[in-house]
C-alpha cells in the first residue's frame, strides 16, 4: 500500500489522479476500520483484563493510526489537486485548543501520557482561519506528541502573545523520542519520517506534518522545530492576530 501511495503522489501525477477516486478509495478503508474501533472500544468497555485488555488496547490503537493514514491520503489528495478549500472565519483560538485537546485526552489517556494547557488570562485571542484545517493542524501536531512520547510522559500546548507583533504563537511539546539532529530539516517534506520514528511501533504516512506546514503557511503563519534526541521535542507555529 505505501509503494502504491508513493507512486500515486509523485509530482508528475499530482494533477492526473483523481480526487473522487481517491475519495471512494478511503471511504473502502475507513468503513471497516469504523465498524473494527467499534467492536474494540465495546471489549476495552466491558470486563476482560489481564493480557486480553492489553490485547485490546493494542488493537484500538492499531485501527486509530490506521483510520489517520486514510485520513491524511484523503487531504494529501485534496491538496495536491487544489482541492484543499479554505473557509476564513474569527475563531477564538484558546477556546478552539481547549476543544480541540479535551477531545484529545482519551487518546493520551491510552498512552498514558499527561495532556496540559498553558495559556494566557487573557482568553481572547482571535486568528482568521478555516476551523477545519486549523483543527488538522493542532490534532496532528498533538497526536505525534502523545504517540512518540514515552509512558509517563507530558504534551503541553501553550499559547503565547508575541511582543510588538500582532500574531499568536502556539507551541506542542512533548517528552518523547526525540528528533536526530540529521532528520529535522526533512521533517516537513512529503514522506519522510525520521529513523527512530519508522524503528517506533507508531505507524505513519510521512503525509502529516508536510499537510500541517502547508496549512499553516496558507493561514498565514510560519511552523518550525526543536528536538533533542530522546529528550523530546517542541513544534511551533504562529499565526497572525485580529481584532
Amino acid at each position: 500500500m505505501f509503494k502504491f501511495l508513493k507512486k500515486l503522489f509523485k509530482p508528475e501525477h499530482a494533477a492526473g489522479f483523481d480526487v473522487q477516486e481517491v475519495a471512494t478509495f478511503v471511504h473502502q478503508f475507513r468503513a471497516p476500520l469504523t465498524a473494527v474501533k467499534w467492536v474494540f472500544e465495546s471489549l476495552q468497555n466491558s470486563k476482560i483484563g489481564g493480557d486480553d485488555q492489553g490485547m485490546v488496547k493494542t488493537g484500538l490503537q492499531t485501527t486509530e493510526h490506521m483510520s489517520q493514514m486514510v485520513d491524511d491520503v484523503l487531504n494529501l489528495a485534496q491538496l495536491e489537486s487544489g482541492g484543499f478549500d479554505y473557509h476564513f472565519e474569527k475563531v477564538n483560538l484558546v477556546t478552539y485548543l481547549e476543544i480541540t485537546i479535551n477531545d484529545s485526552l482519551p487518546v493520551a489517556k491510552a498512552y498514558g501520557v499527561e495532556l496540559l494547557f498553558d495559556h494566557p488570562e487573557e482568553i481572547e485571542i482571535n486568528v482568521n482561519a478555516d476551523p477545519l484545517k486549523l483543527g488538522l493542524v493542532a490534532t496532528n501536531l498533538m497526536d505525534n506528541a502523545i504517540k512518540y512520547n514515552r509512558a509517563g510522559g507530558s504534551v503541553t500546548v501553550k499559547v503565547e502573545k508575541t511582543e510588538g507583533k500582532e500574531e499568536v504563537r502556539v507551541s506542542v511539546k512533548d517528552t518523547g523520542i526525540g528528533i536526530p539532529p540529521e532528520a529535522v530539516n526533512n521533517l516537513f517534506k512529503k514522506f519522510f519520517r525520521a529513523d527512530n520514528a519508522k524503528q517506533s511501533k507508531v505507524k505513519g504516512t510521512g503525509f502529516g506534518l508536510y499537510i500541517v506546514k502547508e496549512i499553516v503557511e496558507k493561514l498565514g503563519g510560519k511552523i518550525w522545530v526543536e528536538s533533542a534526541l530522546n529528550k523530546g521535542t517542541t513544534f511551533y507555529f504562529t499565526l497572525p492576530t485580529v481584532k
